[in-house]
C-alpha cells in the first residue's frame, strides 16, 4: 500500500444477495444475521478484531445513535452509508436486518436481535 493511503475497515463481513435463516427474503450486504454469528466466532476464539467487529456492529445496524467522530475517521466508507440511512429512515427500536449501499432491511429480524443481546452486543446507553 502506497504510503499517506487510506484505509477502511469496517470489521463486517459482506454477503452476496442470499436467503436469510427463515428464508423469507434474500439480503445483501452487510447482514445482521451473519454478522452476529461472526461477533460469536470472534468472541469464541479471541480473535483480536472483535471491539472493532461489535463496534462496526453496533453503529451500521443502529446508525441512529451518536457515534464518536473516531470512528468515521477509521471508517469513511461507513460514513456515507450511515449518514444515506439516517436520511431515510426513521428511527427504529431494534437494529436492521441488513444494509447495503442501495437499501436497508426496515423489517424487524427477531432472532438475529436476539442472538445480538445474548451475545451483550447493544451498547448499555
Amino acid at each position: 500500500m502506497a504510503r499517506g493511503a487510506r484505509t477502511s475497515k469496517i470489521y463486517l463481513l459482506q454477503q452476496g444477495e442470499a436467503s436469510d435463516w427463515a428464508d423469507i427474503m434474500p439480503r445483501s450486504g452487510y447482514v445482521l444475521y451473519s454478522n452476529v454469528l461472526w461477533f460469536w466466532v470472534k468472541k469464541l476464539y479471541k480473535l483480536k478484531t472483535i471491539n472493532q467487529t461489535k463496534e462496526s456492529i453496533n453503529f451500521i445496524f443502529y446508525p441512529w445513535q451518536k457515534i464518536p467522530l473516531s470512528y468515521f475517521k477509521k471508517n469513511y466508507r461507513a460514513k456515507k452509508l450511515i449518514e444515506y440511512i439516517r436520511n431515510g429512515n426513521n428511527k427504529l427500536p431494534h437494529y436492521l436486518s441488513f444494509v447495503n449501499y442501495s437499501f436497508w432491511g426496515k423489517d424487524t429480524d427477531v432472532y438475529a436481535n436476539l442472538l445480538a443481546c445474548l451475545l451483550d452486543l447493544p451498547n448499555k446507553n
